[in-house]
């Protein structure tokens, strides 16, 4: 009877491993990416998922001079041992750990699901970031196969790539393509001292066609659609030097060209920002329309996205010659104001009609429609619109509050007379 006893315990207890997958994840939601190229700066996550509740223990290391290419790190190291609490999940059970390990040659993090409680689903989360140029391997070790010969079954490689944020502001938008655009066709960028260098992405010494493409593979990479909210800088906002001579002058104006109109509480009307220009060559149009007080008038500012559902907004680009694939519109930072970009590769933007947009007036007051974003060194002038009732109701008001008037007129005579108001106008 102990015999038997031995056996049925040795067999209840026996380890059988966990099929093992590593998932390449958004380092916030933890959700799948397809994605091998990494920006030099950009941090990834390595979630290693079981398809079954059994034991499992490995590891996720880098070796060799792969470690100066690429880094791994834990999450939330509990000061008093050597686990990584934040890098084991819930559903690989309470007593899972993660341990840092690193000699000369290796680092990484051992894992270990030993907790009868473990569950299939997501156990273990460890993080990447690349930090420099080059190809990084990082080797999965399955301790069922061995601690020091890496798992056949599993590769991940990631080709870190130079970083295609020039602005440096954790997003590849328009202020990054304003930049890139600066140094179109430069040749003598293979120096890193060079300005140029940062833009050439190909490292072939010069800034051309294979750049701009690689540019445009993490083109919004990190970017909800637009640029981060900067604070207005006043000193951009229609603020012109004295006995200054602009190079670039852009100007809110009406299609008869008046900077001064007069609006009916209501009426909405198209404006266009206009360029003039002297010897100075413009690659990137980068503006934002802003309304002085959003509480007499908005612009609509629909953004252009004709991958989603939502009706077309009312504003059109018209910069030329321009990257049609690079035009943006939407909501701009402030209220009921709009931001709007294009930009051009090898000619510059033409004078005349960089874009428009439609403003409507819904209470009366005078106000005013601000230019901010534009690059250093550019004249920015306002449009001021006179926003008053509508003729036709103030007619109509001072006839229904006005007895005398209306024992003079007939209500019949007097709606004929509001027709021809509305006629003539």
């Amino acid at each position: 009877m102990k015999r038997i006893f031995f056996v049925l315990i040795c067999v209840l207890w026996s380890p059988v491993f966990a099929s093992i997958q590593v998932r390449i994840s958004d380092p916030n939601t933890l959700e799948v990416m397809d994605m091998t190229e990494v920006m030099v700066g950009t941090q990834l996550s390595l979630v290693v998922h079981s398809d079954s509740n059994d034991f499992w223990s490995g590891g996720l290391f880098i070796e060799g001079q792969d470690r100066a290419i690429g880094q791994l790190s834990g999450r939330d190291k509990d000061p008093n041992s050597r686990d990584w609490s934040g890098s084991h999940l819930e559903s690989a059970g309470e007593l899972a750990s993660v341990i840092e390990w690193k000699d000369s040659y290796i680092r990484g993090f051992d894992m270990y699901a030993d907790d009868f409680e473990r569950e299939p689903n997501d156990w273990f989360v460890i993080d990447y970031n690349a930090i420099d140029e080059g190809l990084c391997d990082i080797i999965l070790y399955d301790h069922e196969y061995s601690f020091t010969i890496p798992d056949p079954n599993v590769s991940i490689s990631f080709l870190n790539t130079p970083t295609r944020d020039l602005y440096a502001d954790g997003f590849v938008n328009y202020a990054d393509f304003a930049i890139f655009s600066g140094y179109w066709l430069d040749d003598g960028c293979s120096d890193p001292n060079a300005d140029c260098y940062k833009a050439d992405f190909s490292r072939d010494g010069n800034v051309g066609l294979e750049d701009i493409v690689m540019f445009a593979d993490f083109w919004l990479y990190g970017n909800p659609g637009w640029k981060p909210a900067k604070e207005p800088n006043p000193s951009k906002q229609n603020v012109a030097e004295p006995n200054i001579i602009y190079d670039v002058t852009y100007e809110i104006v009406d299609a008869n060209s008046h900077s001064e109109i007069t609006l009916e509480v209501g009426e909405s009307i198209t404006l266009y920002i206009t360029k003039n220009s002297l010897d100075e060559d413009v690659y990137v149009f980068d503006m934002d329309v802003v309304v002085s007080d959003p509480n007499l008038g908005w612009i609509d500012n629909t953004p252009d996205d004709p991958e989603t559902t939502i009706v077309e907004g009312t504003a059109e680009l018209l910069a030329y010659p321009r990257i049609s694939p690079f035009d943006y519109y939407g909501p701009s930072q402030e209220p009921n104001s709009i931001q709007l970009f294009a930009a051009s590769i090898g000619s510059p933007m033409q004078d005349g009609d960089m874009a428009s947009f439609i403003y409507t007036a819904t209470e009366p007051n005078d106000i005013t429609l601000n230019l901010v974003n534009c690059g250093n060194g550019a004249n920015l002038k306002t449009i001021t619109i006179h926003q008053i009732e509508s003729v036709v109701e103030m007619l109509q008001n001072a006839y229904e509050e006005s007895e005398e008037l209306q024992e003079a007129v007939s209500e019949s005579k007097w709606n004929e007379f509001i027709e021809d108001v509305e006629q003539s106008q």
